[in-house]
């Protein structure tokens, strides 16, 4: 670079220094107010229905499944599936005829029990009646002893007369001897009567223990006659077990019964198997399987945030597809009470009358139950929000918007319930007066300050 060129830049250099210099620095830009802008809405008081439902079947109001009691073979069946029966009615008979053999030598032991009841019953009247001649006896003996008693006073009178007499020689000694002899065998007679008594006595305590050993012959006699009626109740009923009955009206769904099939007791309870009637319960499987149509159940799950809004007599409705998508109007019958540990749900029962048997278990249907709450406090459903498991709502307070947990209730889909708010650590029932904030909730924080759009 020439002097020349070298110069000219340096004076370049300088002149756009200067220039630079000359410049004022820019003023500093106004903040920019990021409030947001909401809206609010005051709760209000409104009716909220909602509807829970889920597809299901038909279930027979009751199944059974028909196990023999006793073992044997099949000698008869009476029915087959689709029959309907009556309560009663016989289904089947096993023929087993060693037990009725041991119910007909039971029904003899039982005669025989009777007839020795009636014999020891006589043998208390024998023995009361040798128990009155015992007493009879001791008394006719008490009755000797008077009459010797008597004799001998007599004759000790008349030997104390007769003793003075001969001392003094006025009568014949031979007749004092007489005499003595007399009031000698008088004794004898008394001690021998008194004798007599005592055992008389003793065979009266005989036989008043003979009444009380009669007794307890006929109390033994009775003890024996019962058991042996018991045992003949017993194998009574164990031969009408024979005969297989209908618990009740109803239908024939399922039938093992074959002529000659050898069978034995069991037990199950195939109506809780997976709806299929032809699962058993156990390794052996039942003669019948009948089923109750006259009514039919409907089961529906409701869910546990609605668990408590569901219980007899809730309104329901039932669609069947199979009829035309006929919808019956309906009502809950009853509830499990508890909630399922794995579905959390709660089973609730619809019972439907089915006089004409149309409605067939096994059938598909929808069932809904319909929660109706009337005279809530109840948002929009955009103004509650779930954050960390907890339903919240944003109200409106001195320009910020306060994160509140509220308790919430049922929700048609625009409208939720509230039931109640935190403040200060606990749960207070709204009032009405509360200002909350509908829009995109998750856009706001706890305190942040919001404009209102009236503003």
């Amino acid at each position: 670079m020439s002097c020349r060129e070298f110069g000219r830049l340096c004076v370049l250099m300088t002149a756009t220094a200067a220039l630079a210099g000359c410049q004022k620095p820019p003023p500093a830009a106004k903040p920019i107010d990021v409030r947001p802008k909401v809206e609010l809405v005051k709760p209000e008081k409104r009716s909220i229905s909602r509807g829970v439902g889920q597809p299901g079947f038909i279930y027979a109001y009751e199944q059974t499944s028909i196990f023999p009691k006793v073992q044997g073979y099949i000698d008869t069946w009476n029915v087959d599936i689709g029959d309907h029966i009556k309560k009663g009615e016989i289904l089947a008979e096993i023929y087993v005829p060693e037990l009725v053999a041991e119910h007909h030598q039971k029904q003899q032991a039982v005669v025989r029990s009777d007839t020795l009841v009636r014999v020891a019953e006589q043998l208390v009247d024998v023995a009361k009646h040798n128990y009155g001649a015992a007493v009879a006896h001791t008394q006719e003996s008490r009755a000797h002893i008077g009459k010797f008693q008597a004799s001998v006073e007599r004759w000790e009178s008349e030997v104390k007369r007769l003793s003075t007499a001969s001392g003094e020689r006025v009568i014949n000694p031979q007749i004092l001897a007489e005499s003595q002899n007399q009031l000698k065998a008088d004794i004898a007679a008394r001690e021998a009567a008194k004798a007599t008594v005592l055992a008389s006595e003793a065979d009266e305590a005989a036989r008043k223990a003979d009444i009380e050993k009669a007794k307890v012959d006929v109390e033994a006699a009775r003890a024996k006659a019962a058991v042996d009626r018991a045992d003949e109740q017993r194998l009574a009923a164990l031969v009408a077990y024979t005969h297989i009955r209908a618990p009740y009206d109803g239908d024939v769904v399922l039938r093992n019964a074959n002529m000659g099939d050898y069978v034995e007791p069991g037990a199950g309870d195939l109506s809780a198997m997976r709806d299929s009637a032809d699962e058993a319960a156990t390794r052996g499987a039942p003669l019948y399987v009948v089923a109750r149509t006259d009514k039919v159940r409907i089961y529906v799950d409701v869910p546990e945030n609605e668990a408590n809004y569901v219980g007899p007599g809730t309104k329901a409705k039932v669609n069947i597809p199979a009829s035309a998508n006929e919808e019956i109007e309906a009502s809950v019958t009853r509830t499990s009470w508890s909630l399922r540990a794995r579905s959390r749900t709660l089973r609730a029962e619809i019972d439907l009358q089915n006089p004409q048997a149309r409605l067939l278990p096994g059938m598909y249907v929808y069932g809904t139950v319909l929660i109706d709450r009337k005279d809530v406090w109840a948002v929009p459903f955009r103004c509650v929000e779930e954050i960390g498991n907890q339903n919240v709502c944003f109200l409106y307070d001195n320009g910020k918007a306060i994160q509140t947990p509220v308790q919430t209730g049922i929700s048609d889909g625009k409208w939720i319930e509230l039931i109640r708010k935190q403040e200060n650590g606990q749960w207070k029932p709204l009032d009405g007066s509360e200002q909350v904030i509908v829009g995109e909730l998750a856009d706001l924080t706890n305190g942040q300050k919001v404009e209102t759009g009236d503003k």
